[in-house]
């Protein structure tokens, strides 16, 4: 698909169907002056008019052939794809002109942003060498900035440049500081930290932390759910890499750090702040200096040993994230599990010392993998008795076991997959049909996964107990070990984390969640091995 203005649409349309533009401009009733501005870009019909019905009608009446029908629905194939040629003609032309239509409104909208960052970065540039004179004048120690430094004013600007720096770093190989730092405190601000804008940002962090690069990411945590499930949906995209080092700043901190902001050494800067009332990003400061930036990266460095902590604590192989994990399941209260196939806790415990004696586990580890079980395993029912307990699974999981006959066998030093027999995975599917129709308040949830995000779901294990914790593993499957390990007990944090899976949960079809029906499920398939057998 290609873009394409209005004003080339409608000259393209016209000459196809030989149709002029006075005569266009009659029957749709318009001056023919207004019709050569859109023919010759100098206007745009705005949205909300009947413009584009009126022309579309006008133009879907005056096809008389085969040939000229092909060459609108050629049109409209390279600009809106073959998917729209099903429609009727005057719907195909209506899609031609609006897409067109919007095309060049958003074309306008940049041309004049840019238009006015050059008329603003001409006055800094006159004010700026009227300083530089005064400076010079009254012998002020001082140094120049390059003439690339400069204000950015709008939203498309900030995104555009922010976007050119992350590029920058993900081609150009890391000096002396490796780290890119980036702060994020304007929770107010969803405008700016669109969904679009955050994807395409870790698309090129990616790259860049490929690159050598190292993250430092500064977060400001507040009581604003919103603003917190998208963190957190942010930090999910990012948390497996190993190049990052998260920290957050205390709601009372944050003015100490001030507004978003984005360094990356030797390559550029952006300071943000407003420029006019109101709690949304509008302009910042664009230094290409690398001096300029070093002062203010020795600056931000200064201020982050005040006021920054670590937002997770990383953990090796070892018994102590296990222990921690025990500890969650003892507390008190609401539990969400976030992983692709069932979990320990759904596996009995006569087939789980099955299956550790089958991976030739050593005779002391199975016995201290067996009390870490029973541990959690007494605190697991003990709280489905009393809160609610949820378990969110991908949708193909139960497929994936029986075809594969594998089970994830969870354990503190690594993830251990042990081939099962039929009947192994009848007993594991009945057990899990035994707790669904004995704890009121366990439940399971499939999430329906496509295939970009398998990769990512395949590998994360995440439980998050209201009020007490976050653990979130990142399982390497090449190696069957934990690549990434990390808790977290900040209560911001903690209630943002569950916030998030709520909101996973909330968006699952009721089909996927309802008990009597994963039961029914699970059931059926109980048959059909049984029936195989």
């Amino acid at each position: 698909m290609e873009h394409m203005k209005f004003c080339d649409c409608l000259k393209l349309l016209l000459s196809t169907l030989d149709i002029s533009s006075n005569r266009l401009s009659k029957v749709i009733n318009v001056d023919s002056s207004l019709v050569n501005r859109w023919i010759n870009g100098k206007r745009i019909p705005p949205y909300n008019t009947y413009y584009i019905d009126h022309i579309s009608e006008f133009l879907a009446k005056n096809i008389y052939n085969t040939y000229q029908m092909h060459q609108v629905q050629e049109i409209l194939q390279r600009i809106c794809g073959a998917h729209s040629v099903k429609s009727s003609l005057q719907e195909q032309i209506k899609k031609l002109l609006s897409e067109s239509q919007g095309y060049s409104i958003e074309c306008h909208k940049k041309e004049k942003s840019e238009n006015k960052n050059k008329v603003i970065t001409n006055q800094m540039d006159k004010k700026h060498a009227a300083a530089i004179s005064d400076i010079t004048k009254y012998g002020v120690n001082s140094f120049s900035f390059s003439s690339d430094d400069k204000i950015l004013v709008g939203i498309e600007s900030i995104t555009y440049i922010s976007q050119s720096i992350l590029e920058s770093a993900s081609v150009t190989k890391p000096g002396k500081d490796p780290a890119i730092y980036i702060a994020y405190n304007n929770y107010h601000d969803m405008e700016f930290y669109s969904e679009k804008t955050l994807n395409t940002w870790i698309k090129t962090l990616d790259k860049a932390l490929a690159n050598g690069w190292h993250l430092v990411l500064l977060m400001r945590l507040a009581p604003d759910i919103p603003r917190m499930v998208k963190c957190i949906g942010c930090l999910i995209n990012l948390i497996h890499k190993k190049q990052i080092s998260l920290y957050y700043i205390k709601n009372y901190d944050s003015y100490i750090i001030g507004g978003e902001l984005l360094i990356v050494p030797d390559i550029g800067s952006l300071i943000y702040f407003n420029d006019q009332p109101g709690l949304h990003t509008k302009s910042a400061f664009y230094l290409s200096s690398t001096l300029a930036t070093d002062i203010y990266l020795s600056h931000l460095k200064m201020l982050m040993e005040k006021s920054c902590h670590p937002l997770f604590k990383k953990h090796q192989g070892d018994l102590n994230y296990m222990d921690l994990l025990i500890k969650a399941e003892e507390s008190a209260g609401n539990r969400i599990l976030y992983r692709y196939s069932f979990g320990a806790m759904t596996i009995p415990k006569d087939l789980y010392f099955k299956l550790l004696k089958k991976n030739n586990i050593s005779g002391p580890e199975v016995k201290l993998l067996a009390e870490l079980y029973d541990k959690r395993h007494k605190a697991f029912i003990y709280n489905a008795q009393r809160y609610q307990c949820w378990d969110i699974y991908a949708s193909c999981c139960v497929k994936d076991l029986i075809r594969e006959q594998q089970i994830y066998l969870y354990s503190y030093n690594g993830i251990h997959l042990i081939d099962v027999e039929r009947k192994d995975i009848i007993q594991h599917m009945e057990y899990i049909i035994f707790l669904l129709e004995t704890y009121h308040n366990y439940n399971i949830a499939f999430q329906k996964i496509d295939a970009s995000m398998e990769k990512g779901i395949k590998n994360i294990y995440c439980l998050v107990k209201e009020r007490h914790s976050v653990l979130l593993e990142v399982i390497d499957s090449r190696k069957s070990s934990s690549e990434v390990r990390i808790t977290a007990d900040e209560p911001t944090l903690v209630n943002g984390s569950y916030e998030y899976l709520k909101n996973i949960l909330k968006h699952i079809p009721f089909i996927y969640k309802s008990k009597s029906d994963i039961i029914d499920w699970l059931k059926s398939e109980i048959k059909i091995l049984q029936d195989n057998e």
